[in-house]
Parts: structure tokens; sequence; C-alpha cells
């Protein structure tokens, strides 16, 4: 749908247009105590946040396959406050494709409990369903820790390939050994608008469940007795692969350029009883120092002696 837009960005006209399927976010819990928003990313600033993101710029790894990521291919577009994740036919070196991918290692990274959410659309062909070979986007967190994989977990809350329409959440893990990949995950068709409408994908992990959503309703739920959960921090990825072992090869038919649209992320953390009532307390000391520090500006510009005690 974005072949006429000239010089590899997205028509602003078009996306205009475009509308999140979801009124509101699983991570917005203004009624929950005890949630705690961390980050969140909405894309409206004049640049990509690098405190928060780092641009990935390598080549034939797990978050790029058979392409080298690029700077060129990350970019914000500002009139719509998104993030943008293009992939092309391109040589760059010994490969013919490049793609876009960023990550929050050593920048952005949270203990659980937490739900994490990311509002996205995504790759899509206009010949239909499954006529995409070889584009694989995905949203996954990380283990920030210096353990091999999986032995701290990974997981997927979204993974799509050759633009099939179907959804995959999946946790991974090892109860020790390095390679040795368990792992739990479950696949639902997504709503026929996703590759033109943002949808919300999202997951909530906790000391005994990992959860799996699409637009605020769980399709997928896994307890503490079937996976292994890890008190770890772990950090996000958003990318589109081009190839790898997992989708079809690239052929003629895949669409170059293609477009993965972000257009926010939340991440919530729950604290505990104890944390929460810390937090109080903080926040009723800095409102009293406030209303001191206030009383005694008034008190000297009007002449008024002050005591202290």
């Amino acid at each position: 749908m974005f072949s006429s837009c000239l010089v590899g960005r997205i028509c602003p006209a078009v996306l205009v247009l475009l509308f999140r399927a979801a009124s509101g976010s699983f991570c917005d819990t203004p009624g929950e105590s005890r949630w705690r928003q961390v980050w969140r990313d909405d894309f409206n600033e004049g640049a990509l946040d690098l405190s928060s993101w780092t641009v990935d710029l390598g080549a034939n790894d797990s978050r790029v396959r058979d392409s080298r990521g690029t700077a060129d291919n990350v970019y914000l577009d500002h009139e719509n406050g998104h993030l943008v994740l293009r992939s092309q036919r391109q040589r760059d070196g010994a490969f013919n494709f490049t793609s876009g991918a960023v990550q929050s290692q050593g920048k952005r990274a949270f203990r659980g409990p937490a739900r994490v959410c990311v509002s996205a659309m995504l790759p899509a062909s206009a010949a239909g369903d499954g006529a995409n070979p070889g584009i694989w986007p995905a949203h996954w967190l990380m283990p920030d820790t210096k353990k091999c994989w999986p032995t701290n977990g990974e997981i997927d809350i979204m993974e799509m390939i050759n633009s099939d329409g179907q959804l995959h959440g999946t946790y991974h893990w090892s109860e020790a050994t390095c390679g040795n990949n368990s792992q739990k995950g479950d696949h639902i068709a997504m709503p026929k608008d996703w590759g033109s409408t943002f949808h919300e994908f999202a997951v909530e992990y906790t000391p005994d469940f990992v959860a799996f959503l699409l637009d605020g309703h769980t399709y997928a739920n896994y307890s503490k007795d079937q996976v292994e959960i890890f008190d770890v921090p772990y950090y996000l990825i958003l990318n589109t692969a081009v190839g790898g072992p997992w989708p079809q090869p690239v052929d003629s038919r895949t669409v170059f350029p293609s477009y993965h649209v972000i257009d926010y992320i939340i991440w919530n953390v729950k604290t505990s009883s104890g944390e929460e009532a810390l937090l109080d307390a903080n926040k009723n000391d800095r409102a009293e120092e406030t209303r001191v520090a206030r009383e005694a500006a008034f008190a000297r510009k009007e002449g008024i002696p002050t005591t202290t005690t």
C-alpha cells in the first residue's frame, strides 16, 4: 500500500486514515492498585530516544537474520508519531537485503511482575495472507544478564511469518543447559485488518504465570507449573527479520519495501505492598516539603518573621 510513496517513506496522507484497533491499552491501569508505569514511548519527539534505544547495525543475527540492519531503515514518522522499521531489497556488502531493528539492552530493562504493551501495524501484502515470504516482524523480551540462551528465558510477545495473519506468542526457557530450548506458545488468527490497522500486542509475566494478549484479550496463559519463570530484568527488542530458519525464503512475491510501524510501547511493573507504601510515603514527604517551601517563600515576600523548630 506504500509503493507509490517517494523516497521510501510512508505517505502521511495514508497513515492519517489508519487508527488504533483498541480504544485503550491493556497497560492503562487507572483502577488497579500497585501497577506503576516505568517506561512509555509514543515516538512523538524530534528524534529516536537514544537514551532508551539502540539501533541494530548487525548482520545475520537474530534481529535481522539474512539482512543487514541499517540506521536509515529506522526512523520516526513525525507527522503521526510513529516508529517505522523498514525492510528493503538493497545490496549491502554480502547481503541482498537491509532491515530495521531497535533494542533497549543496557538502557531500559525491568524485573517483573510486569505488563509490556506494543501497538503496531505489521508488514502486509496486497496479494493476501501468506504472500510475503521471508518477512518476520517481532516484539520480544530478552534477559539483560550474562547467562547463555535460554537459561534466563525469552518472551516473544509477537511474531508473524510470511505475513500469514497468524499471531504467535511464545515463552522459551531452559532449566540449566545452554541451547537446550523448552518452549510453550500458541497462535491465533489476527483480525482481517491487521495490515492496515494498529493492534496491541502484550504480555503479562509474574512469578506465577506468563500470559499473552491481543487487544487486551488473553489468548495464551502458562502457569509456573508449566514453565520456569525467572526473576531477572528483561529488555525489549522491536525488529523485522528478513529470511531466517522459520519463514519461507524470500522470492518474487515478497513486498519491498516492507513497513513495520509502531505507535507506542508501554511498560508497567507491579510493586509489592511495602514498595507501594514507601512510594506513597515519599510522595507525601515531597508534598509536605513543597508546602513548607511555598509558605516560607510567601513569608519572605511579605516580610513575615518565621521560626524554626
